[in-house]
């Protein structure tokens, strides 16, 4: 049943959106508001391509008042029709007719719910290019790999359409004899393919230039280095080529370890071959969009001295996040820092300069593909041309398994992910790796954790936290403290607790207001181990987009026993406060903001003077434990070293 079929279909689209709302609401906003900016879509430079020696104003009018760029990505809506052969759409003309025939014949609606799954595949295909060349990026990932399915997708509804005639010719022509019945009613079938074969191999051997034009032009070299991966066909020739390609201090099977590699064409293969696992993929991160921050800093701190190049990070600072980063991501390898046919970066120099790395071997493996500048002037291959990877051992000391046990303390960490991402760099900034802290991402809400699980940490650190009952979250935040726990906690950012009348107990101070006071420090500082060795001065200035940087503080007095840290203009901004057996260390400035926002090294210092006083430590040692890998996701640790 045709309506059936259609409610279905409407049922299934709706559903997959509301499902899907969560991670695609921003992408449906700006669909909206790319429709609203761009006004109606005009099919003017769709339905009539620019022709050479065309007059001006022909050429010039869909164009009229577009950037090159928004003209290059119209214009390429025309490879539907260009880059598919032409013979699929007068198959799909003839199809048509055919299915219109069989549809007249049988006049059956079950007839069209077969053919319309196909048609509005072709539609959205055909759409989907279309709509993001416009700007209407309502599915943006990708959108130009759509030429590349098109035929795929345009062939298949071909052959739909002429299924359904054969499909008549099989009901209609019955005889006695089955097998007969069915050669004569798939005969139409076989004459059409073995026209359409003696055609193929026809214009194959007699137009071969024209062939290998064309796939040369359509082609490009093979995406991996080096290309001996292409060259190599033999079992024998590719299992010598494996060994080859690494060095002598790297165990492939190890899939405890990592290696960085930056080179998208190296990325491409490494995990075919080997088991070794690498730090990140191919060239998409293998985590959401909205997490891959993390790999992003990696990148800038481990290579090519970005982070503090680009970035404006001290030299310092930037070292000790890459070895935290190191240690954070196992990495024991990086391959990099090669020249010739394809170059990639190197180590940091900081890395390279401080002994890092305690071993480096490159391995060089022959044969390249040369397309340009050849003699022929086409692509020729060359067996004798050197290609190269370069690979660097981390020190064991300064780096740690991907899984492992030690006895680290643990701290709970309650925010968004960002405010996740700022505390670690707040404690990468005096490289605070795992051998001395395990900093857990505990989610936004407070009270989504019991008190006999909060009891396991040393220590909890709120910024950007949230909780679904007050009452319920705040006491267990004062048991915690009561019991010996220590807690830092951040109001500075647009929290609940940054404006209130009446605070919990937990905070040294009764009320809170947030606003801005004044762009430049006025510090009153206590003498503290917190602020021991600060330079306060080079902290970053109280300024967010040129207007005052808001800080949550009070005008009354803390509470008893509370100490003011540090003060400005009289206001407490930073206050330790004795509670129970443990202590609450608050904070009014969004401390984690501020110093990831300035790269402050003395702010950067100053929280891990903090940490240092909340949580203890010392290194501990890297345990041996045996990890059985049963899936990629799932392993069992055992470990007696603890």
């Amino acid at each position: 049943n045709l309506f059936i079929r259609f409610r279905q279909i409407f049922i299934f689209v709706i559903g997959s959106l509301l499902v899907a709302l969560p991670v695609s609401n921003q992408q449906i906003a700006h669909t909206i508001i790319a429709f609203i900016s761009h006004g109606p879509v005009t099919l003017l430079t769709f339905i009539k391509p620019n022709v050479p020696g065309a007059p001006a104003a022909e050429i010039q009018a869909p164009t009229q008042g577009l950037s090159d760029v928004d003209i290059f990505y119209r214009g390429l809506v025309k490879l539907l029709y260009l880059d598919t052969n032409v013979w699929l759409f007068w198959l799909l003309i003839f199809g048509v007719i055919l299915f219109i025939l069989t549809f007249i014949f049988i006049h059956k609606k079950s007839l069209l719910a077969r053919v319309l799954p196909f048609i509005l595949i072709v539609v959205f295909a055909a759409a989907h290019a279309f709509l993001n060349a416009y700007g209407f990026t309502i599915l943006s990932q990708g959108w130009y790999r759509q030429f590349w399915a098109f035929p795929i997708v345009l062939g298949a509804l071909v052959a739909v359409l002429w299924g359904e005639f054969f499909n008549l010719l099989r009901e209609k022509l019955q005889f006695n004899n089955r097998l007969f019945g069915l050669t004569l009613s798939n005969l139409p079938f076989l004459i059409f393919a073995l026209i359409f074969a003696t055609i193929g191999y026809f214009f194959l051997t007699t137009k071969t230039d024209r062939v290998i034009e064309t796939l040369d032009f359509k082609s490009e070299i093979s995406s991996a280095h080096p290309q001996a991966l292409s060259i190599k066909t033999s079992k024998k020739e590719f299992d010598e080529l494996k060994e080859q390609l690494l060095p002598s201090f790297i165990d492939p099977s190890d899939k405890n370890k990592r290696l960085y590699e930056a080179d998208a064409l190296v990325n491409i293969w490494w995990s075919s071959l080997y088991e070794l696992p690498l730090v990140r993929g191919y060239t998409d991160t293998p985590i959401g969009n909205n997490q891959k921050g993390g790999f992003f800093w990696l990148d800038i701190a481990i290579a090519n001295d970005t982070i503090v190049r680009d970035f404006n990070v001290p030299e310092e600072i930037a070292f000790n996040n890459a070895l935290f980063l190191i240690d954070w991501y196992g990495v024991y390898y990086y391959e990099g820092g090669r020249v010739a046919v394809s170059a990639s970066v190197g180590p940091s120099s900081y890395l390279v300069n401080n002994n890092v790395f305690d071993k480096n071997e490159q391995t060089t493996v022959y044969g390249a593909l040369i397309k340009w500048q050849t003699p022929s002037g086409k692509p020729e291959l060359n067996l004798e041309i050197p290609q190269y990877l370069n690979f660097y051992k981390v020190r064991d000391e300064l780096t740690s398994p991907v899984v492992y046990a030690n006895n680290a303390p643990a701290v709970l960490v309650f925010s968004d992910f960002s405010g996740y991402e700022d505390f670690l760099r707040g404690i990468a900034a005096s490289n605070i790796n795992s051998k001395y802290l395990i900093p857990v991402n505990a989610g936004r809400f407070i009270d989504d954790w019991h008190s006999e699980d909060l009891s396991q940490f040393e220590a909890i650190f709120l910024s950007n936290y949230d909780y679904h009952n007050k009452d319920k979250a705040f006491d267990l935040l004062a048991k915690f403290a009561k019991g010996g726990g220590k807690i830092f906690i951040d109001t500075g950012a647009e929290s609940r607790e940054s404006r209130s009348g009446e605070l919990p107990e937990v905070f040294p101070i009764n009320s809170s207001n947030r606003e801005g006071y004044g762009k430049n420090w006025e510090f009153e500082v206590a003498d503290d181990p917190i602020s021991k060795d600060i330079k306060f001065e080079d902290f970053g200035p109280l300024i967010f987009n040129d207007s005052e940087w808001k800080l949550a503080s009070t005008d009354e007095a803390v509470r008893s026993n509370a100490k003011v840290i540090l003060g400005h203009r009289g206001k407490p901004v930073i206050v330790r406060y004795p509670f129970g057996n443990g202590e609450i260390i608050w904070s009014g400035m969004n401390l984690l903001y501020h110093m990831n926002q300035y790269k402050s090294a003395q702010e950067m210092r100053f929280f891990t003077n903090i940490v240092k006083e909340l949580v203890p430590i010392s290194l501990s040692a890297v345990g041996k434990a045996e990890v059985i890998w049963e899936k990629p996701e799932r392993m069992i640790v055992k470990s007696r070293s603890i």
